[in-house]
């Protein structure tokens, strides 16, 4: 479920500060809630215990844990795989988002466990795994990163007699 060979090699009590922490991985049951019905998930997290005070606790690793058993139930993909995939590309965010069409943030919500990516998005970074469909989407767009320097281009509406009287008129 999770894969925990980063764990620090020394943790700091939480509680007392001391060095005396040993880690142990248990199963985590919580629930999720999916549209509405409540689902009972299991996730191994990492729990530290502190050999000086006894103070137990659980670190940001656990909600990385609880957070791929989520997805694991989804059948969507994991934060660790949607950054593998751009990376595998040697592409950054901005160049996957800009052949993607997915928003920028989106990619890195998703990259660092923030967010979850829906079933269509999921499906669209499983088929950009393959180069050939990247080659795809790349070709038929600009892989130029748009600027958020330029001035957006919109029309200008002309305000005229025939146009304010509409507007005066218009009702709900």
């Amino acid at each position: 479920m999770g894969n925990f060979s980063n764990l620090p090699e020394v943790e700091i009590c939480e509680s007392c500060g001391e060095t005396d922490v040993s880690v142990e991985l248990v199963d985590s049951r919580f629930e999720y809630n999916h549209h509405g019905a409540l689902v009972t998930l299991v996730a191994r997290v990492p729990v530290y215990t502190c050999g000086a005070c006894e103070f137990q606790y659980m670190a940001a690793d656990a909600e990385d844990a609880r957070h791929n058993a989520v997805c694991d139930y989804l059948e969507l993909l994991p934060p660790k795989v949607v950054r593998q995939i751009r990376v595998t590309m040697g592409m950054t965010i901005r160049e996957l988002s800009a052949v993607t069409g997915i928003g920028s943030a989106s990619l890195s919500r998703w990259e660092n466990g923030s967010g979850i990516q829906n079933r269509a998005y999921d499906n669209l970074l499983r088929l950009v795994r393959d180069p050939a469909n990247l080659q795809f989407l790349s070709s038929s767009r600009s892989l130029e990163v748009p600027s958020h320097e330029q001035a957006p281009n919109f029309r200008s509406l002309k305000v005229t007699a025939s146009v304010m009287d509409r507007a005066n008129a218009f009702s709900l």
